[in-house]
């Protein structure tokens, strides 16, 4: 199967992988032959990419983390920040302060580590399964991963891999107290919008300081992820020597995955284009080191990414090899054949560009 845009998708293409609403219940199954009302549907709420049949379908996308896994973990965390969103209503209303449910979130943190350091591919690429409703939820659980992955490549210890981890899932859950027409709004935000957003990491770290289950770890980079190292993040203006290469880690998983990722106010963009975003934002916003570790997970073609190459070629990415992400193993269509080559060993063939 290969990914494809939203804006490509066409009547009568067949969906390879079901999708989940907000709820996590399925809403298009594997196979279903779209049609225009169902992709005008997806569109609006917000799937940029869907995987569509085609001649690689008995291929299997085998992701690090289970669709099971990441819907479990989704669902988690969802309901851990309506709890406290609707706690933070209830404290305005003179009622007691909400407790943070922290033993969920360490739940969800040793399922997904459990999950990733027992598959062999250790291979990170985002599995399109909801639409851009669910993001703060997914979000956070994707940087995680994402964080964790950073961390043990870096050559963390698994418990401090589980605090990054930690930290990196509740991130954001300041924005709890940032009103959803703020988070959500089309158009560019006022300064006074944009400034009650910053406090986001403010309002985390207040919310978690006093809580003795969540580790400094945790704390510093709830407080910290938009910290630059040039002195231009927020809200303390920190430099490189007052930023702990942990933080920094969340901070490039938070990047790269708002990058790419679909938002009311934004379209989401290739993974090859994220990552070249990353490299642009080493010495002012990003470790050299924490880059290094970071890029040694990703699938800078993920599989299902249809890909032209320097022959002329139009291929579809099937697998990718973690020492060499650059050149994965395609699918060419030839004469009604299926062909496979694995880049890694061809030194004239090459991936030009990626087909949207």
């Amino acid at each position: 199967m290969r990914i494809k845009h939203i804006s490509n998708v066409r009547e009568g293409d067949v969906l390879g992988r079901t999708l989940f609403d907000d709820g996590l219940r399925r809403m298009v199954n594997r196979g279903t032959v779209l049609t225009s009302s169902i992709i005008d549907k997806l569109e609006k709420l917000g799937y940029s990419r869907v995987y569509i049949s085609d001649h690689t379908d008995d291929l299997p996308i085998n992701p690090l983390i289970s669709d099971e896994t990441m819907i479990k973990s989704i669902g988690a965390v969802k309901q851990v920040f309506k709890d406290m969103k609707r706690g933070q209503h209830q404290l305005k209303e003179g009622q007691a302060h909400p407790v943070l449910e922290t033993e969920k979130f360490e739940a969800v943190v040793d399922d997904l580590y459990a999950a990733m350091f027992n598959n062999d591919h250790l291979m990170y690429y985002m599995v399109v399964l909801m639409g851009s409703d669910a993001y703060t939820y997914r979000h956070s659980v994707e940087v995680s991963v994402l964080s964790m992955l950073t961390a043990q490549a870096l050559g963390y210890d698994e418990s401090m891999v589980k605090h990054i981890g930690m930290g990196a899932i509740l991130h954001d859950i300041g924005k709890v107290q940032v009103p959803d027409e703020i988070l959500n709004k089309k158009g560019s935000l006022t300064p006074e919008e944009l400034a009650e957003v910053k406090k986001h990491v403010t309002y985390g770290y207040e919310m978690v300081k006093s809580d003795r289950r969540i580790t400094a770890y945790a704390k510093n980079i709830i407080l910290k992820h938009h910290e630059r190292l040039d002195g231009k993040g927020y809200e303390g203006g920190l430099l490189e020597k007052e930023i702990d290469d942990y933080v920094n880690i969340v901070t490039v998983a938070d990047i790269f995955h708002a990058l790419i990722s679909e938002r009311v106010y934004k379209n989401c963009i290739p993974v090859t284009q994220a990552v070249s975003i990353l490299r642009e934002g080493v010495g002012q916003q990003i470790k050299y080191n924490v880059l290094a570790g970071f890029l040694a997970h990703i699938a800078i073609y993920p599989p299902g990414t249809r890909v032209k190459l320097n022959n002329g070629d139009e291929a579809t990415v099937i697998d990718v090899k973690k020492k060499q992400p650059h050149k994965p193993i395609i699918s060419i269509m030839k004469d009604n054949k299926r062909i496979e080559y694995d880049l890694s060993r061809l030194v004239h063939l090459e991936i030009e560009s990626v087909i949207e």
